[in-house]
């Protein structure tokens, strides 16, 4: 089954879009490298980290497709998010996402201003 991505269709939609842009991810950026997923760090240290880095490198990449910067920046001016205590839940909503992942999006937000 190379180049498909399977999702299990009782997922919620926000879910699977997430899912989608991860394997999406990998399919562009890694499709050339041999991971195993079956081996933990035990069994082999190198194959375990490079593992870790791919799904890391999917995780963001699919947080930028899903929330472009651009849109973010434009939500983030937006008088009624500066006024909340949370507007996580109504940013996620908005931009059909779980909260989940927008936390993760703003902490990527966060940890890019804090290099530049």
């Amino acid at each position: 089954m190379k180049g498909v991505i399977v999702i299990d269709p009782n997922l919620h939609p926000y879910k699977k879009r997430h899912l989608i842009a991860h394997g999406l991810a990998h399919h562009l950026f890694h499709r050339n490298t041999r991971v195993n997923y079956f081996l933990d760090e035990g069994d082999d240290r190198f194959n375990y980290w490079r593992q870790r880095r791919q799904e890391k490198e999917a995780e963001v990449s699919a947080a930028y497709l899903l929330i472009p910067e651009d849109k973010l920046n434009e939500k983030l001016k937006e008088e009624w998010v500066k006024e909340s205590p949370d507007p996580v839940p109504e940013l996620a909503e908005e931009i059909q996402v779980s909260e989940n992942f927008m936390r993760k999006r703003l902490k990527l937000k966060e940890s890019s201003n804090n290099k530049g």
